[in-house]
């Protein structure tokens, strides 16, 4: 990541989490276009507060790496 996740409220819905975010792997490269967002759902309705976001990504071997990040929500 490039950036911390922080987004406003209003903004929420318009929120692209994988922006920033990128992967690498020794052997493949770049994995950026591979990681997945794994999370229950956005609660849209949350007036500050923080969210857990998890980022996943696997390589052609099967190797898969996580990493759960807070979106900060601010109002």
């Amino acid at each position: 990541m490039d950036k911390p996740l922080r987004c406003d409220l209003i903004e929420i819905e318009k929120i692209n989490l994988l922006e920033g975010v990128t992967a690498e792997d020794c052997i493949e490269g770049d994995l950026t276009n591979q990681i997945r967002t794994i999370s229950d759902s956005l609660y849209y309705g949350v007036e500050g507060g923080q969210q857990a976001i998890t980022f996943q990504v696997s390589n052609k071997a099967g190797d898969v790496r996580a990493v759960e990040v807070d979106l900060i929500i601010t109002d």
